[in-house]
């Protein structure tokens, strides 16, 4: 049985794109096989159920991904989940975390850039799909830029005095993609993807 599954899996990665990972991951009495993983944003993880009743359920992962509580039994042999912001994802057996039944997954952004995420925490920024928001806290003037992910710069938004303790500017003529935002001050500079949608 675990070799239909397998095939399965190499199914979905080839017609993924080629960037993204499928992780397998077997289940099996009171084990996760690997427990501890590393992937990249983008990629699916595949839990296989080899033997046993069990689940996978997260317990602690990155503020605005979406939660999940599988089970992973011989009625329900796969579960396959995509990884959407970088972080650390933390998961579990609800029948056997008692026994060590635990995973980790880290989360890397394989453009090495952190994503600027809506409500998001750091520099405090915010955004819609019309308007890019920044809250300062150090004093200093700022210069923001938009790039395109080939380095070309497509929007200037100019100066920012941190007198202002919120700015925001419109990016509604910016057409849906990813985007890096960097902010620079001089002395300190910091940039974030942006992906509109």
């Amino acid at each position: 049985m675990r070799k239909i599954y397998l095939v399965f899996a190499l199914l979905l990665t080839l017609g993924k794109s080629d960037y993204a990972s499928t992780i397998l991951i077997t289940v099996e009495d009171f084990e996760f096989d690997p427990a501890v993983i590393t992937v990249n944003v983008g990629d699916t993880i595949l839990w296989i159920w080899d033997e046993g009743v069990h689940t996978t359920t997260s317990t602690l992962i990155p503020s605005g991904v979406t939660t999940w509580n599988a089970p992973i039994d011989q009625g329900n042999p796969a579960f396959m989940y995509v990884i959407s912001q970088p972080g650390s994802y933390d998961y579990e057996c609800i029948y056997h975390s008692s026994m060590g039944m635990v995973g980790h997954i880290t989360a890397l952004d394989p453009t090495g850039v952190p994503v600027l995420v809506k409500n998001g925490t750091g520099l405090d920024y915010n955004f819609t799909s019309e308007k890019l928001q920044f809250s300062f806290e150090n004093a200093g003037s700022w210069r923001i830029e938009v790039y395109d992910v080939r380095g070309n710069s497509v929007k200037s938004l100019g100066y920012v005095s941190s007198g202002n303790s919120h700015v925001e500017f419109s990016i509604e003529d910016l057409a849906q993609g990813i985007y890096i935002v960097k902010m620079t001050d001089g002395k300190s500079e910091f940039s974030g993807k942006l992906i509109k949608e």
